[in-house]
């Protein structure tokens, strides 16, 4: 960031430089945050940062954000949820660790992976299949004891 506050231009960006601003962006004010929660019912402009980077489609930032908030620590943060939610984690702290892993981007410290549309496909498909296959063996196991009361007069 410049000295005057505004971000600088470059001419090559590296991949999730702009995805990093559109979430510091939305985190900027304090009041956008919330810490021990996912989000407001009553007002939707309040969010954590997962739910933030969910709502933003940079959940792929996950992993370098955790990299730079863990720099330094003997004890590790192991999501997002738990690094936001951690007693020592404020807004300025969180921002600290958004610019820092801006930064770390820029200098290439960090890469940031994007899935292709492919990938992103097969994932959703995967726990769409997870899903269904739970609830079938739900009703299975639903359907096996109804069976067996019938059986033993128990209805």
């Amino acid at each position: 960031m410049a000295a005057d506050g505004t971000i600088p231009v470059l001419a090559f960006a590296p991949t999730g430089l702009a995805e990093i601003d559109q979430l510091i962006g939305k985190l900027r004010n304090e009041d956008n945050w919330l810490q021990y929660r996912a989000r407001d019912f009553w007002n939707p402009n309040l969010a954590c940062a997962e739910q933030t980077m969910r709502n933003l489609g940079v959940m792929y930032l996950g992993p370098a954000i955790l990299a730079t908030a863990n720099e330094g620590r003997p004890l590790r943060y192991d999501s997002i949820p738990s690094f936001n939610d951690a007693k020592e984690t404020t807004h300025s702290h969180l921002m600290q660790v958004l610019r820092r892993t801006r930064e770390n981007i820029i200098s290439g410290k960090t890469t940031v992976y994007i899935p292709t549309a492919e990938e992103l496909r097969l994932a959703r498909r995967q726990k769409m299949r997870k899903f269904w296959k739970s609830i079938g063996n739900a009703c299975f196991n639903a359907l096996t004891f109804l069976h067996r009361d019938l059986i033993d007069g128990n209805i």
